[in-house]
């Protein structure tokens, strides 16, 4: 069995891939995603956001080298920075 996962912002372009595709294989509908490779997805379809958490694939990985008895510190980065995609240079990364 081989997974894959179609997404569209239009449901009539969506469900005619679906059915093109269908012609040539079978198909079932996990409805809503929930886990995408190691990674837990959260969807709030009314604001239209899209969460993806690695939590626990991260504590696996740490359990896994003998480093789950860690103890964490604060990232050095501040809340609710930016990275601006088109900077030229290094100082117009940081946006507020």
């Amino acid at each position: 069995m081989d997974d894959i996962r179609a997404a569209c912002d239009n449901k009539v372009t969506y469900n005619d891939f679906i059915a093109a595709i269908s012609k040539d294989f079978y198909l079932s509908d996990s409805r809503e995603l929930k886990w995408f490779f190691a990674g837990k997805v959260k969807q709030d379809h009314e604001r239209g956001i899209v969460r993806f958490s690695q939590e626990q694939y991260c504590t696996e990985v740490l359990k896994r080298l003998q480093m789950d008895a860690s103890t964490p510190i604060d990232t050095t980065c501040e809340p609710n920075l930016h990275l601006a995609a088109q900077a030229s240079d290094i100082t117009e990364l940081f946006t507020r």
